[in-house]
């Protein structure tokens, strides 16, 4: 999975898979983005967006999450609003993307 800034607020995601790539308009500038294999967290300085990647025939994203505040305090956020057990592979996921990101 990767992901390619083409504009300030613009992100190209595109994976292995055999279908079309995804342009996806964030509606802030992006200052950082983290790819997994399911979600793509973006960044500005003041906000900081995850979204949930769906692949089908066509890729698709859904906001997840968004949060005005920085990487380190979304990081906070994660860990502490995602104990269940029914949230544990999307902390993971989650989790893993923020661990590759830098506030």
């Amino acid at each position: 999975m990767s992901a390619v800034q083409v504009a300030a607020s613009l992100l190209v995601v595109s994976s292995k898979d055999p279908i079309p790539s995804l342009d996806l308009n964030t509606d802030v500038q992006v200052k950082g983005v983290a790819v997994s294999r399911d979600h793509l967290v973006v960044w500005s300085g003041r906000t900081v967006i995850v979204y949930q990647l769906l692949r089908d025939e066509r890729f698709t994203a859904s906001v997840e999450g968004e949060l005005l505040a920085s990487v380190a305090r979304f990081r906070d956020y994660v860990k502490s609003n995602l104990d269940s057990p029914k949230n544990q592979r999307r902390k993971r996921s989650i989790s893993h993307v923020l661990g590759r990101c830098r506030s």
